[in-house]
């Protein structure tokens, strides 16, 4: 199993020395788009708004709009304005009109699991499992699968670092479509493009004839969750 190390002084690398980790353009271009390309206007009331849902979610039940407000301290109609705010590709409710999912976790099924304080959560794509343990504030486990072997994949995170994955050689693979693309429909733009797979050689095999469709090590993968994370939340310290 691969172990991650820090950075020196215990300390995980600023955004600047995580940016020069990358070691081409494809990953300099991922880094722009997760990082400023689809909320558009992100305001520290949807930073705010955001890291609400998500720790709600987080507590493995769906999120009413009471609850969201009061946890918020907004009221409800304020609340309802700034759901209203977010591209429509970015929350689903359920037929009660409740959050069951929100930019990247989910509490339906899908193929990617979030093992979270004994709870089974879901992604929408494994890059998801890498950027969420920080916002929740919590150690976690991704359990996916190689799309091409169906070889079990896991990440195993503490709410700071990278702690260690198995297999040793897996990697990600990363596309970096339009922000308005993904506004509309972010599964598709995105998420269904994103997944880890057993080696460099399995991601070749499935990524022959696709466009836009680039390979990242799970470490760099990593920094570059680490580096959306403090350009969403830039007034929140999570």
């Amino acid at each position: 199993m691969k172990t991650c190390e820090e950075g020196e002084n215990g300390g995980m690398l600023d955004c600047c020395q995580e940016l020069e980790a990358f070691d081409n353009g494809t990953k300099h271009d991922a880094a722009s788009f997760l990082s400023t390309g689809y909320l558009a206007e992100n305001t520290s009331s949807i930073q705010k708004l955001s890291v609400g849902i998500y720790r709600l979610l987080g507590n493995g039940t769906a999120v009413t709009f009471a609850a969201l407000a009061q946890k918020l301290s907004m009221d409800v109609k304020e609340t309802g304005t700034l759901l209203s705010e977010l591209p429509p590709s970015a929350i689903q409710y359920n037929d009660g009109g409740v959050i069951t999912a929100f930019i990247g976790l989910s509490l339906a099924p899908t193929p990617h699991r979030l093992l979270l304080d004994h709870r089974v959560l879901y992604t929408w794509c494994v890059f998801d499992g890498l950027f969420l343990p920080e916002i929740l504030g919590k150690s976690a486990n991704i359990i996916t699968h190689c799309p091409v072997t169906g070889e079990k994949i896991s990440v195993h995170l503490a709410s700071d670092k990278l702690i260690s994955y198995e297999p040793r050689d897996a990697v990600m693979s990363v596309v970096t479509p339009d922000a308005q693309s993904c506004r509309n429909n972010l599964r598709g733009a995105f998420c269904e493009h994103v997944s880890f797979f057993l080696d460099t050689e399995t991601f070749r095999l499935w990524a022959e004839n696709k466009e836009n469709i680039k390979m990242m090590a799970l470490e760099d993968a990593y920094l570059l969750a680490r580096q959306q994370n403090k350009a969403r939340y830039k007034d929140i310290h999570l």
